[in-house]
């Protein structure tokens, strides 16, 4: 695998280090849960939903809402060996995000609240990265329009050149990725990978309310 790969899929760079992405879907459809399979996929060097990478990279997540994020990732903790735990425990940095009130100031006192919450967590970042630098920085439960261009290029041009991975409710454009997740009838939720080549997979939640792959619907778009 190339050193410039954060994830893989059939050997083909889906996320590529200093690259910028969103996962996109509906209120509710498993943003978060996909997020934290991406984040142990790369923070283990474990495959998930056909993601892959050779080795465990340094994993930041930002998270204004904390219990949800760790209770989705003690999920995916059992399905892991007691050795991936560990290497999972080792890699895996969850940093928190103080989200703006709603409907208490105005968009723009909420955007300087955003805007001060960001630059201290990259400073924070800054003083946190390990020698080998981070791998990914994601964003959950944020208003991604807080990701300013000047943020994303600070982030992206830290050490490892991490890729940024965010979730928002609507499709971007603009992006060098995303991924976007559409629900069907059946309960069954479609994975579209916007990028060449462009890839859909059918997933559904297994007991544990994990996605896992439907390998016989795996189409290319």
């Amino acid at each position: 695998m190339h050193d410039q790969w954060v994830l893989s899929r059939d050997e083909t760079a889906i996320i590529k280090h200093g690259s910028v992405g969103y996962l996109t879907g509906p209120s509710g459809i498993g943003k978060t849960r996909l997020l934290s399979q991406l984040a142990v996929a790369i923070a283990t060097g474990n495959p998930v939903l056909g993601f892959d990478r050779q080795s465990p990279g340094s994993v930041v997540v930002a998270t204004a809402n904390q219990q949800e994020l760790r209770d989705h990732l003690a999920l995916q903790t059992t399905t892991l060996t007691q050795q991936q735990t560990m290497t999972l425990v080792e890699h895996l940095t969850i940093m928190p995000l103080l989200r703006p009130p709603e409907g208490r100031c105005s968009d723009e006192d909420r955007r300087i609240m955003a805007g001060i919450t960001l630059r201290t967590l990259v400073q924070n970042l800054r003083n946190y990265a390990t020698d080998r630098g981070w791998t990914a920085i994601m964003f959950d439960s944020f208003e991604a329009w807080s990701l300013t261009h000047t943020f994303l290029e600070e982030l992206t041009e830290m050490p490892g050149h991490p890729a940024v991975i965010a979730v928002h409710q609507d499709r971007l454009l603009g992006v060098d990725w995303a991924i976007d997740l559409e629900p069907r009838e059946t309960g069954a939720v479609v994975m579209h990978i916007r990028k060449e080549p462009q890839l859909s997979t059918i997933l559904a939640r297994n007991a544990l309310g994990i996605f896992v792959r439907q390998p016989a619907f795996l189409v290319r778009a």
